[in-house]
């Protein structure tokens, strides 16, 4: 699954104040970060959503394993790749555990998470470095067990002090290939 603008569900929230941010919705940006920055001297944080559909998989069906891909991409406004500035950054997916609209999520809205089954993913190497291949197996079974309950995944930084950032394609990214990507082995 590497769905587009259309089909893929993903935002990325910001906490800042400048123009109220903090309640702007970026549903439908190209991109989406776990970050920790300044603007204007006033730290920022992004988080970031991302939801499979994954209706077309009857409830309960086991599988061997999931892996799920994220490309770094470079943007106007979000940053110039990963960056490590003040420290690492490793960054976490956790489990969302309460529904969220893509058109309409902000950081004032943003859903819970829960840290079962986290994943700690390590600090990029490169700016440019994507992350393929991340077993998300435990994670896809439940919400394939569970399937009222899959609203999808957090991404965020491990230490959110700014000059860290992840930055990766959303499914509005125009190339297709730096989309987000679930792979599914039954």
């Amino acid at each position: 699954m590497q769905p587009n603008g259309e089909e893929g569900t993903d935002a990325f929230i910001e906490a800042w104040p400048y123009e109220n941010y903090s309640n702007t919705n970026w549903g439908n940006y190209k991109a989406f970060a776990a970050a920790a920055w300044t603007a204007d001297g006033i730290q920022t944080t992004a988080r970031s959503l991302l939801r499979f559909d994954l209706k077309t998989i009857a409830a309960h069906k086991k599988i061997r394993r999931a892996t799920l891909s994220l490309y770094s991409v470079s943007l106007p406004y979000i940053g110039d790749g990963h960056s490590s500035i003040s420290g690492p950054n490793d960054f976490i997916i956790n489990r969302v555990i309460s529904d969220w609209d893509e058109k309409k999520v902000t950081w004032n809205t943003q859903p819970r998470i829960t840290r079962e089954g986290e994943i700690v993913l390590p600090p990029s190497a490169t700016p440019d470095q994507d992350y393929t291949n991340i077993d998300v197996t435990e994670l896809v079974q439940f919400m394939i067990d569970n399937p009222s309950k899959n609203y999808g995944i957090m991404i965020r930084l491990l230490n959110e002090s700014y000059y860290r950032s992840v930055i990766f394609g959303s499914s509005d990214y125009p190339d297709p290939e730096k989309r987000p990507k679930l792979v599914i082995e039954f």
